[in-house]
C-alpha cells in the first residue's frame, strides 16, 4: 500500500467524482507521483493543436457549403446533410476538447448531452451521404446492365449480388433520415435525461464540476458507434469496393472508411483499457483525440474532396470545346464521364459511349503484347498444333485466343441486328467488318486452332488489330453530333459559362484517343450522322460461319 500514490493536493477532496478517479488511477502510479498523475489530466499542446485544427477546419467547411451550395449540389452531394454533419463535427470536437482542456471544472452534464445531439448528426448523416454516393453507383450499373446484354459483365452481377446495403439506399431519402435522426436524438434524450436523474457520474441541481466520466450517459452514443462501426462499415466498405474502379471520390471515400473504421476501433479499446485511460500517456493521446481524428477524416471526405471535385469539374467544363479532342476528355475524368453516360441514355445513344468504352479495352490487348506481336511479325512462325509444347507457342495461342473473344464479343453486342446496343452503321461498313472478321476467324480457327504442326503461319493473317477502326470513328461521330454537343452546352449553362465561349465548330481531325491506350487513330473530316438512313443490311456472325 505504501508504494501506490497518494491523492494529489491539487484534487479536490471534497468532490466525490475525483475521490472515484482516484481509486481508479491509483494503482498505475507510484508513491511520490502525485504530480505525474494531476498533469496527466492536462492536455498537451499537441492535443491543443489537433483540436483547434480540426475545428478551425470545420468552421472552414461549414462556411464553404453554404456559399458554395449551389457548386457542391452539382457534385451530386447532399448539401443539407453536409450542412448537418458539420454542425455535429463542430458540436462533438468542441465538447471533447473542453471536456479535456476544463478536466478539472468542466459542468459534467454539458458533455453527455452535446454528444447525445451531435452524435447522430455526425453519424447518421455521414451514413446518408455514403448512401447517397452508393445508390448512384447502383443507379449507373443499372443503366448500364440496361442496355448490356453480357451476362457476365461485372455491373450486371454487382447488381445481382446486392443485398442488404442495396435495398437501404433504394428505400432511403433524405426526409426519411432525418426523420430517424430527430427520432432518435429525442429518444436518447430522454433515456439520458431519466438516467441523469440517479446521479451515477454526475449532477445536475446543484451541478458538479470537474473530473467527468460518463458510462451508462454514453449508452445511446455506443450504440450508435457499434451499429456504424460493426455493421454498416464493413458493408460500405464491401459495396464502395465494388464500384471505386479508377474513380477519384470512390477511392478517397473507401480510404477514408479504413481510417474511420480504425480510428473509431482505437477509441472504443482504449476506453475499454483502464491502464491506457489512467496512464500519463493521456496527457498526448486521450482516447477522445481519436475519435476527433475520425470526425476531420469524415470531414475530409465528405465536404471537402467534393468540394475540390466541384471546382476540378467546373475548370474542366469551362474547357470544354466542341470537337472530338473534347468528347474524348470527357472519358478521361470520373464525375464528367458518369454525367455524360446518364445523358447519353437518355439521349438513347448510350451504345456508342459503351462500345468506345470496349473499343479501347479491345486496343489495349494489343497494347499490352506490342513487344511480343513485333516479336511474332519479325520471325518465322509455326503452326502449334492442338497441344503447343513450348512456352512461346502457348503465349501466342493464349494472346489470340484472347483476341478471337473479345472480337468475337464486340461483333455480337454492337453488329448482332437482336443486340439492345446494335450500332446504327452503314450497310457497306457492317459488311467491311462482317467479312474481315470472318476472313480472321477462317484463319485462326484453320492454323491457330486446328492446324497442323509446322505449318508456316502468316501473322498478318490474323492481325485484326484495325478491324474497327472505322466503326469507333463512326461511333465517336455519332456520339459528338447527336450526344456530347448538347451536353457540352447544357454543362457551360448549368455552371454558369458562356455556352459559345471557347468553341469550335469543326470537328477536329487527328484528334489523339485516351492517352493511357496510346492508341493512333484518323478520324474523318467529313460527318455522316449514324442515325442517316442506310441501306438495309442484316449482318450475321462470322464466327457462327465458321
Amino acid at each position: 500500500m505504501n508504494d501506490i500514490v497518494s491523492f494529489p493536493p491539487q484534487w479536490d477532496k471534497t468532490n466525490p467524482y475525483a475521490m472515484i478517479l482516484y481509486d481508479k488511477c491509483k494503482m498505475h502510479y507510484k508513491l511520490n507521483e502525485e504530480e505525474k498523475l494531476y498533469e496527466s489530466f492536462i492536455p498537451n499542446a499537441v492535443f491543443h493543436a489537433i483540436c483547434i485544427s480540426v475545428l478551425v477546419y470545420s468552421y472552414i467547411s461549414l462556411i464553404l457549403v453554404i456559399i458554395k451550395r449551389d457548386a457542391y449540389i452539382k457534385t451530386k452531394s447532399n448539401v443539407n446533410l453536409s450542412i448537418i454533419f458539420s454542425v455535429g463535427t463542430i458540436m462533438n470536437v468542441t465538447s471533447l476538447y473542453l471536456k479535456r482542456v476544463r478536466f478539472y471544472d468542466y459542468p459534467c452534464f454539458l458533455f453527455p448531452f452535446v454528444n447525445t445531439i451531435g452524435f447522430p448528426l455526425n453519424f447518421i448523416s455521414c451514413c446518408g451521404n455514403i448512401m447517397i454516393y452508393l445508390r448512384q453507383c447502383y443507379n449507373n450499373a443499372d443503366l448500364y446492365s440496361k442496355h448490356s446484354n453480357n451476362s457476365g459483365d461485372q455491373k450486371k452481377n454487382i447488381l445481382k449480388k446486392n443485398n442488404l446495403m442495396y435495398k437501404i439506399c433504394l428505400w432511403f431519402t433524405e426526409s426519411k433520415l432525418l426523420n430517424m435522426m430527430t427520432i432518435y436524438i429525442t429518444i436518447s434524450l430522454f433515456i439520458l435525461i431519466f438516467i441523469s436523474a440517479f446521479e451515477v457520474n454526475y449532477t445536475i441541481h446543484p451541478i458538479s464540476y470537474g473530473y467527468c466520466q460518463t458510462n451508462i450517459e454514453k449508452a445511446s452514443e455506443v450504440l450508435l458507434i457499434i451499429v456504424f462501426l460493426y455493421i454498416f462499415t464493413p458493408m460500405a466498405i464491401f459495396e464502395i469496393n465494388k464500384f471505386r474502379g479508377s474513380f477519384f471520390y470512390g477511392r478517397i471515400l473507401l480510404v477514408s472508411l479504413i481510417l474511420i473504421y480504425i480510428l473509431a476501433n482505437l477509441y472504443v479499446i482504449t476506453n475499454l483499457i483502464r491502464s491506457y485511460w489512467c496512464s500519463h500517456i493521456i496527457r498526448f493521446f486521450p482516447p477522445d483525440i481519436f475519435l476527433i481524428l475520425m470526425f476531420y477524416v469524415f470531414s475530409l471526405s465528405q465536404i471537402t474532396i467534393p468540394l475540390y471535385e466541384s471546382y476540378k469539374v467546373s475548370k474542366k467544363i469551362n474547357n470544354l470545346e466542341l470537337t472530338k479532342k473534347g468528347l474524348l476528355k470527357v472519358f478521361q475524368n470520373d464525375i464528367l464521364y458518369k454525367e455524360f453516360f446518364e445523358y447519353a441514355v437518355k439521349k438513347r445513344s448510350v451504345e456508342y459511349a459503351i462500345f468506345h468504352i470496349e473499343y479501347l479495352e479491345f486496343k489495349n490487348i494489343f497494347k499490352i503484347n506490342k513487344d511480343f506481336i513485333d516479336e511474332l511479325s519479325g520471325s518465322r512462325i509455326l503452326a502449334p498444333g492442338p497441344e503447343p509444347s513450348n512456352a512461346k507457342d502457348k503465349k501466342m495461342v493464349q494472346l489470340f485466343e484472347e483476341i478471337y473473344k473479345k472480337a468475337d464479343d464486340i461483333y455480337t453486342k454492337y453488329f448482332n441486328k437482336e443486340s439492345e446496343l446494335e450500332l446504327n452503321l452503314p450497310a457497306k461498313m457492317v459488311k467491311k467488318v462482317n467479312n474481315r472478321l470472318y476472313d480472321y476467324n477462317i484463319y485462326y480457327n484453320r492454323y491457330i486452332v486446328n492446324g497442323t504442326e509446322g505449318h508456316e503461319i502468316d501473322i498478318k493473317q490474323i492481325n485484326c488489330e484495325t478491324i474497327f477502326d472505322e466503326v469507333h470513328g463512326e461511333a465517336l461521330d455519332s456520339l459528338f453530333l447527336n450526344v456530347y454537343s448538347s451536353f457540352a452546352k447544357d454543362k457551360k449553362k448549368t455552371y454558369g459559362f458562356n455556352a459559345n465561349s471557347k468553341v469550335a465548330r469543326t470537328l477536329s481531325p487527328n484528334s489523339p484517343l485516351d492517352p493511357n491506350f496510346n492508341i493512333d487513330s484518323t478520324f474523318s473530316m467529313e460527318v455522316t450522322s449514324p442515325v442517316s438512313a442506310h441501306s438495309s443490311y442484316t449482318p450475321t456472325s462470322p464466327i457462327s460461319q465458321v
